[in-house]
């Protein structure tokens, strides 16, 4: 669905919809399903309907303040972009008005960082004098080069936006097609090409035409290349390239990867397992192993609030918090005493030892006294507590599963193969035999 150029009369670039950049439109269907729970009146608040705003005649709508000059609203938009900024971490949709389109969207200007309505005119006002503006200032208007040139701006500084969004986790996310309903930040990833952000589904699809258009290739794995422009939350400096390249590459993007990549000491102790276990296949292993504290930890949070990492967990006073997350984890049933997944609650306390010998290394070279006794009562409290509020649940899980589990006895027919092949095989190896004597 194409839309009417923004232009602008004071302007001295013109901006251009989201609908006009090169980069492909697949996922433009997100933007023309209507939007629920949008009001009229939050749609006079942000701006007016695009498609009155600039018809042919350019004439202002009734009952609708006219903009006075450019400067006001800028100034006006600028100051609502403090409000999307601490807004809930997801993505910008589509807003709906009586079932028509709200043209409202913001991008976030390159250069301040701010969020407006029409971007290009913003350059014109406030950025008249940065290099890269005076190069699209430049070009003939209405040109495609021209068209192409202020895209290729906008998309970077949404790029630059949005992954301060998914490293900080605070803000919307600016995607290159706006859905109609809020989704999951975690759901989409820029590309490598043109700085645009799109859904995972779509992006393979898009970079199909945006590699050629650049003249690049396409990678064979899209999303692990995308998702190595986005930056780890924490621990930078801890996190080997192997584990960045190996398991964070290549893990599905969740909430669990997300609380992976926000927790420094889940990725340091990540880095030192894949250290120990440098072999590819054991790749696999760790990024499971990863994803397994990841999960303990959000059961902990929906339980105490004050648990914002594994860290927090390992607290004599959290112990009965962490029991029951494992336990909501493995999906325990108090009524016929078993566990849906016992090997999680089997196998997660080994790898809640590995954290503790970790933090208890740190306390002891950062001589902190209070993280060392903290750590050495929640250790001697497993000790004492964990197999008989876990394991041994899991341990007669497992072996009650194993003791029912029957017995399958080959097929007649499938012995009977076997035997004729073992036959004909003897039969060959006599003659090879035989030629060679």
């Amino acid at each position: 669905m194409k839309s009417p150029n923004r232009l602008g009369e004071s302007s001295n670039l013109e901006a251009t919809d989201e609908s006009c950049e090169s980069s492909g439109d697949y996922s433009s269907h997100a933007e023309m399903q209507p939007s629920k729970g949008v009001s009229c009146e939050h749609s006079k608040n942000i701006g007016i309907k695009k498609t009155d705003r600039y018809s042919k005649g350019k004439t202002a709508v009734k009952n609708k303040k006219p903009v006075d000059s450019d400067i006001e609203s800028t100034d006006l938009i600028s100051s609502e972009s403090s409000e999307d900024e601490s807004s809930n971490w997801g993505v910008q949709t589509v807003n709906m008005c009586n079932d028509k389109r709200v043209w409202d969207k913001k991008d976030c200007c390159f250069f301040c960082g701010k969020l407006d309505f029409k971007i290009a005119r913003h350059w014109s006002i406030w950025h008249k004098d940065e290099l890269l503006v005076k190069k699209v200032e430049n070009l003939p208007k209405l040109t495609k080069e021209r068209t192409q040139k202020i895209a290729e701006l906008r998309n970077k500084g949404n790029l630059k936006h949005n992954l301060n969004v998914w490293a900080t986790g605070k803000g919307q996310i600016v995607p290159r097609k706006r859905p109609s309903y809020n989704e999951n930040s975690s759901h989409y990833l820029p590309c490598e090409f043109c700085s645009g952000s799109f859904t995972r589904k779509w992006l393979s699809m898009h970079q199909k035409k945006c590699s050629k258009k650049h003249g690049r290739e396409m990678q064979r794995r899209v999303q692990s290349a995308a998702k190595m422009m986005i930056p780890e939350v924490a621990a930078k400096q801890q996190i080997s390239e192997s584990l960045r390249i190996k398991v964070l590459s290549r893990m599905i993007s969740d909430e669990i990867s997300l609380e992976v990549k926000k927790d420094s000491d889940i990725l340091i102790y990540g880095s030192r397992l894949l250290r120990n276990h440098p072999e590819e296949h054991q790749a696999l292993l760790v990024s499971q192993k990863m994803r397994d504290m990841a999960k303990l930890v959000i059961a902990a949070r929906e339980r105490d609030s004050s648990i914002t990492g594994i860290r927090q967990c390992i607290d004599n006073a959290k112990f009965d918090t962490v029991v029951a997350s494992v336990r909501a984890v493995a999906g325990y049933s108090s009524q016929l005493e078993s566990y849906e997944v016992p090997s999680y609650a089997r196998n997660i306390g080994f790898e809640i030892d590995k954290v503790i010998a970790q933090l208890c290394s740190e306390a002891l070279k950062s001589s902190d006294n209070s993280l060392a006794d903290k750590v050495k009562s929640f250790k001697d409290i497993k000790l004492a507590s964990w197999s008989h509020e876990v394991t041994n649940v899991a341990h007669h899980t497992l072996k009650k599963r194993k003791r029912n589990r029957p017995n399958l006895i080959p097929v007649a027919e499938d012995l009977k193969k076997l035997s004729n092949y073992l036959k004909s095989y003897g039969v060959l190896v006599k003659r090879h035999c035989g030629k060679d004597q």
